[in-house]
């Protein structure tokens, strides 16, 4: 059934990508429909869910030969939100000039889950990857988003 449906789009991992996270979203209703009416923690946990799930449903449509998609799977079947991919509030401080490649480099692997022995080559592949990946997850939010609001 997907292979037909996969067929003519330029872009199959997005197709699996939106999927998997419609998929997610649906149990995740599921869930909330069964328990009583929604607490504060209770909504903290469904975004905590949301957002395993969109990062879940990425990392499979990315497949295991990436190895940030192997890093954020790893993390999920652990049952534990994995450090490496969840968004910390934190305060940014002003730029600073990073002289050397290396430091550089320091900087991508501490921000891509999975890349912490990576050579650059392979560093800045799987970066672009990654970042391939979170626009098509960024469209796939905001699609369904302004199917919500409509």
């Amino acid at each position: 059934m997907h292979r037909e449906a996969l067929a003519g789009n330029p872009n199959p991992s997005r197709h699996l990508q939106a999927l998997h996270f419609l998929g997610a979203l649906a149990r995740i209703n599921k869930l909330r429909a069964r328990k009583s009416p929604p607490s504060r923690r209770a909504t903290a946990l469904g975004g905590r869910r949301i957002t395993r799930a969109a990062y879940a449903a990425m990392a499979v449509a990315a497949g295991p030969r990436r190895a940030w998609s192997r890093a954020i799977l790893l993390g999920l079947r652990r049952n534990s939100i994995a450090k490496p991919f969840l968004i910390k509030k934190r305060i940014l401080k002003p730029h600073r000039e990073l002289r050397d490649v290396g430091s550089r480099a320091e900087e991508l692997r501490r921000l891509l889950p999975g890349a912490r022995r990576m050579e650059f080559g392979s560093l800045l592949d799987e970066t672009l990857n990654y970042i391939h990946h979170l626009t098509a997850q960024v469209g796939i939010m905001q699609k369904i988003a302004d199917s919500l609001c409509k």
